[in-house]
This record gives structure tokens, C-alpha cells and sequence, in this order.
């Protein structure tokens, strides 16, 4: 759902739910998060990553929720600013990571309880959650991202995919990475693999709209 405010987001499903995260940046690495990925130009098809091209992920960190963008392609940001993320075969570098402002975010987390739909907007949409297996936990998850701190703005068509990273039994990392649009075998294990992004594989997005595959 969008408003002239920005954009809200829900996601419901079943879970290990801890992230060990010491720093932020890491968090889609070190447990449970909530995973966006997206590209602005919508007829832009290449595989890589593009000036446009952003990952914003949720998670909680030190007790605290925190929602981070990674802009893979900033021409604007300095060298500085780079963050690499390396395994001993590869390093994807990433131009710019920030969190976004406390004003621009609002995370309504609620652990217990399965969504019944992914209309964060209308009440009564709730029901006690289903047994589930040994060690995950049932939640669902709505979250409000201004329109600035996105990048986007209404009625805007993008490419674009939505995640769970679930963690392991130890909630020190992630242990599998599910995802609307792209079925592919997911990466675990290997960081700068896990912070790449496979933009071929996503669906077609309307803010405002019907999502498509």
C-alpha cells in the first residue's frame, strides 16, 4: 500500500528469529531480516548492478530494529564511502550503506502471530499462529519507508524482489534466504555472494499496484 507519504510494506511467515549482528551493515550476514531488493529503471534489464540498483534490509540490532539501504551504484558517493564485502573467492563492492533516518521508518514487529494477508492497513487481518516447527517462531511484520529515503515515488513501475532471511538454530547467521520472485538457489555461507544482487531474477513492481513475476 502507498500513500502521498511513502510506502508500506508487510511480510508473515514462520522463523528462527535471532541476528547477532555488531554491525549493522552485516545484518542481511549474521541472522533473521527482512529483505528488499530493487531497481528504479524498470526497463533497464541488465544482470548486474546499476546506478538505481538498492537493498533495503530490516533486522533487529542490539535490540533494536533498524532498517539499512545499500546503494550498490552511486556516482555521488566518495571512495570513502565504499563498503566491500569479500569471501576468498570474490568481493562485491557496494558504493554507499546508511540506515535509514528514525523519521523516515516505522517497524511494527509482532513475533506470534501469522498474518493472515499482506494488508498492513486493515485491521482484523490477524489469527493465532499455526503450530510450527521445532525452534521457528510465527510473525508478521509491517513496515512504513518514506518515499525520499527510497529513492521512489507513487505510481512508479521498479524491478524488484522481497525476502526473509531465516537464521540458524544458534541466531548467529543466516541459515536459508527465501524470496517472492526469484526461485534460484540462494547462497549461504560465502558473505560477498550473500551481498550481491541478481536483478534478471526479479518481478515487476507498481507502487500503487499489482506485482508480477
Amino acid at each position: 500500500a502507498t500513500d502521498d507519504k511513502g510506502v508500506y510494506f508487510a511480510w508473515t511467515g514462520t522463523s528462527r528469529l535471532g541476528n547477532s549482528s555488531d554491525d549493522p551493515r552485516f545484518i542481511f550476514k549474521t541472522g533473521f531480516a527482512l529483505d528488499m531488493q530493487y531497481r528504479s529503471n524498470e526497463r533497464d534489464r541488465s544482470r548486474h548492478a546499476v546506478q538505481g540498483d538498492k537493498r533495503l534490509v530490516i533486522a533487529k540490532h542490539k535490540d533494536t530494529w533498524v532498517a539499512m539501504l545499500y546503494d550498490y551504484v552511486n556516482p555521488s558517493a566518495s571512495a570513502k564511502e565504499a563498503v566491500e564485502f569479500s569471501s576468498p573467492w570474490l568481493t562485491t563492492t557496494i558504493a554507499r550503506v546508511t540506515p535509514i533516518p528514525d523519521d523516515a521508518v516505522k517497524i511494527v514487529f509482532k513475533a506470534g502471530v501469522l498474518g493472515v494477508n499482506l494488508a498492513p492497513t486493515m485491521p482484523g487481518q490477524k489469527k493465532p499462529a499455526k503450530p510450527t516447527a521445532k525452534g521457528t517462531t510465527a510473525w508478521t511484520a509491517e513496515v512504513f519507508i518514506a518515499w525520499s529515503a527510497l529513492g521512489l515515488s507513487p505510481g512508479q513501475t521498479i524491478r524488484a524482489d522481497f525476502g526473509v532471511l531465516s537464521a540458524d538454530s544458534s541466531g548467529m547467521r543466516v541459515d536459508t534466504r527465501r524470496y517472492w520472485a526469484n526461485n534460484e538457489y540462494q547462497t549461504v555461507g560465502d558473505l560477498a555472494a550473500e551481498a550481491m544482487l541478481n536483478p534478471r531474477a526479479w518481478g515487476t513492481v507498481t507502487l500503487g499496484g499489482a506485482a508480477k513475476e
